[in-house]
């Protein structure tokens, strides 16, 4: 009997890749140990299709599992056929074993993704821990606001690109088998589905706690991208349907367009009411760091009241910075625009600075403030000015100028901004509500609940004194008046300090005013929509940052209920002590309600 050698070694090597519609009677199955009676030797015997033949031989006595030997030559063939049979089984068996081992590690790293979260929960929590320190160390503040900008903007980001990167190929996992040699055998297989012999298998009991440990981690950080992800939600619809792009109820609803549309700065201001003609009063020491935008609004501001209409007033003294260089620019620049001014750079005086006594302090800046105010005392046309506008070192816009000299309809004896800080409202020591009690740093500032539900409209309301950055007077406390009376005061007001109590030389500006209307209470009113600071980022984070509809539940949740009224006891004992209020008789204690409503 007689068999195609090529079909019995593909039958012998390759049964894997035979398909189903194959039969076993299509191909011949050999294997030396069923049939110890054929072997494969070279023969000189061909068959019809040119292929040598497997010929029967007897068996051998001494050989009874090699038959067909009949040579030396054909056991060398029979053993070197046996030896690279071996050694190719050998190596299909590790590649095979190898290629298992590489598919099962990337069919296993799928679903370990999930081992990753914890590494990148902690990376996350670093990198918005980093954020919040930056933006603590920017701002020159410590505030919980930071933390939650940080948590919305970086690390709910990081949350939903950590969820979609563990869960992209959850839904494609395959059964992948070890990818066969045609010439490996079950026996070679075998190793590649069992357990190492050094390895031993995990415990239920481990497997179960971590399996529970990464659910719910897994969960949490879920219920955070949630929480998250609903905050965003909720600011996007307000910002869309419950805040109109231009409030056309606001007088600055036209300074908003204009900016927006990029117009001329003559057109981002809303008409004033009436004309008005104002004197600017400024006292500037080392201020190059906001003088251009100081300088930028103030042209602003003079283009808007017109040149004619305005006298700007500076005094400058003992500067070491390039102050005095940039008022030179500036005293140019209002030349050019045609604008009455007197700048004044004086280094003869000797400079008080903070060292000093406070007393010496506020009488050299009483000083250089009247020197400032030289020029409306000594001008023929002091009767002519409606307001008087004072101007510190600080960052404004024309708008927040303009908006302040029309409050109440430009209307008061003495108007006045709100000055901020990183930590909060600045001027605490000069203000005083209508009941004459000090304010603290923290929010609300104040402490009666109409003061506070005013800040929050962003409404006028009456206090007893007031200064705060930038303040507008009615002109008429700085010019002498046209008859006399019999107050404890009388125009022209000058600022001064006190002997019989320290206070400052601006709070003593409206205590003065209080004099000279007594009993009757004098208009002196805060508007909270001007807000004005002392360095251009301070002033990004009250006008523009605190304003975002992200940050409305921050000021609902944190900042009124748990801040204010939950915790708010424990700031009150920040505010000034009112040493001076049994020492100024003349505060007026006329009730603030009995004034009508300022209108903004």
């Amino acid at each position: 009997m007689s068999l195609c050698p090529r079909a019995a070694a593909q039958a012998l090597h390759s049964p894997p890749e035979l398909h189903q519609h194959e039969y076993k009677q299509h191909a011949a199955y050999f294997d030396p140990q069923d049939h110890p009676h054929y072997t494969l030797h070279p023969s000189s015997r061909f068959g019809a299709d040119n292929e040598p033949l497997l010929e029967s031989s007897a068996p051998s006595d001494d050989h009874p599992n090699i038959a067909g030997i009949r040579s030396p030559q054909s056991l060398h063939s029979l053993l070197a056929c046996r030896l690279a049979r071996l050694v190719s089984s050998a190596v299909a068996a590790s590649s095979s074993s190898s290629s298992s081992s590489a598919t099962g590690s990337s069919a296993s790293s799928r679903p370990s993704r999930k081992r990753w979260l914890p590494a990148l929960l902690l990376l996350n929590l670093a990198v918005t821990v980093a954020a919040f320190v930056a933006a603590c160390v920017h701002f020159n503040t410590f505030t919980t606001l930071f933390l939650y900008l940080a948590l919305l903007i970086v690390a709910f980001p990081i949350f939903s690109l950590t969820f979609l990167l563990l869960n992209s190929n959850s839904a494609s996992y395959k059964l992948r088998l070890p990818q066969f040699s045609p010439f490996s055998s079950p026996d070679f297989e075998q190793p590649s589905f069992r357990f190492s012999s050094n390895s031993q298998p995990p415990t239920a009991a481990s497997t179960s706690r971590r399996s529970c440990r990464s659910f719910r981690l897994d969960r949490l950080a879920r219920y955070v991208q949630y929480v998250l992800a609903s905050l965003w939600f909720l600011a996007l619809v307000e910002w869309l349907f419950f805040q109109p792009f231009f409030d056309t109820t606001s007088p600055s609803a036209s300074d908003d367009l204009a900016i927006f549309l990029k117009s001329s700065p003559a057109s981002r201001i809303a008409p004033p009411p009436q004309p008005l003609k104002v004197f600017i009063a400024s006292n500037l020491y080392n201020s190059q760091d906001i003088l251009p935008t100081y300088s930028a609004s103030l042209k602003g501001l003079v283009h808007h009241l017109g040149a004619h209409n305005v006298f700007v007033s500076i005094y400058e003294s003992h500067s070491t910075d390039q102050t005095k260089s940039m008022l030179s620019q500036l005293d140019a620049d209002l030349a050019h625009l045609h604008v009455d001014r007197q700048i004044a750079r004086d280094d003869g005086a000797a400079r008080m600075n903070k060292s000093s006594p406070v007393q010496d302090r506020i009488e050299f800046l009483a000083n250089v403030r009247n020197l400032a105010m030289q020029p409306l005392a000594q001008s023929a046309h002091a009767h002519n000015f409606s307001h008087v506008l004072w101007i510190n070192d600080i960052v404004f816009t024309p708008q927040d100028a303009v908006r302040l000299l029309n409050t109440n309809n430009a209307h008061y004896d003495q108007a006045c901004a709100m000055d901020f800080i990183g930590n909060g409202f600045y001027d605490t020591w000069v203000t005083r509500d209508a009941q004459a009690q000090t304010l603290k740093r923290q929010w609300p500032y104040f402490k009666q609940p109409h003061d506070i539900d005013a800040m929050r409209q962003g409404t006028p309301f009456v206090v007893n004194s007031c200064w705060n950055g930038m303040s507008a007077f009615d002109a008429k406390w700085f010019v002498p008046p046209k008859s006399q009376s019999a107050q404890p005061a009388q125009p022209p007001i000058q600022f001064r300090s006190s002997s019989t109590c320290l206070s400052s030389e601006c709070q003593l500006v409206s205590y003065d005013i209080h004099r000279a209307t007594h009993p009757k209470r004098p208009n002196i009113l805060i508007n909270p929509a001007v807000k004005v600071a002392y360095t251009h980022r301070h002033y990004r984070l009250y006008n523009s940052i605190l304003s975002w509809p992200l940050v409305r539940p921050w000021r609902i949740v944190w900042r009124d209920w748990i801040a204010h009224r939950l915790f708010g006891w424990l700031t009150e004992s920040r505010r000034w002590p009112n040493e001076c209020q049994l020492k100024q008789p003349w505060w007026s204690t006329e009730p603030a309600s009995k004034r009508k409503t300022p209108n903004v």
